[in-house]
């Protein structure tokens, strides 16, 4: 009885353990995707947005303390999960 009930514990870690490795939170920054300041983030914006939709966790796509310009994009792409902005403040 002790083993089975020893043995039930250590399932349900690995679970545990395993379903918090699941939910941790995708991390995209423009500046990865060759965004600079005060210069057009569009594109970069766009390449983000592309590669986060691809995400089966949540995800977030970061605007980096600093001034950035952007003129029109377009946002194309179904999310696999939950898709957040984040900007840091200045």
């Amino acid at each position: 009885m002790d083993l089975k009930f020893k043995l039930v514990h250590i399932a349900l870690g690995v679970l545990f353990l395993a379903q918090i490795g699941e939910s941790q939170n995708a991390t995209f920054d423009i500046t990865k995707y060759g965004a600079n300041a005060n210069a057009d983030i569009s594109e970069a914006v766009g390449k983000a947005f592309k590669e986060a939709c691809q995400s089966t966790s949540p995800s977030t796509i970061v605007i980096p303390k600093g001034t950035f310009q952007m003129n029109q994009v377009k946002l194309e792409g179904h999310a696999k999960d939950l898709l957040n902005f984040k900007s840091k403040p200045l």
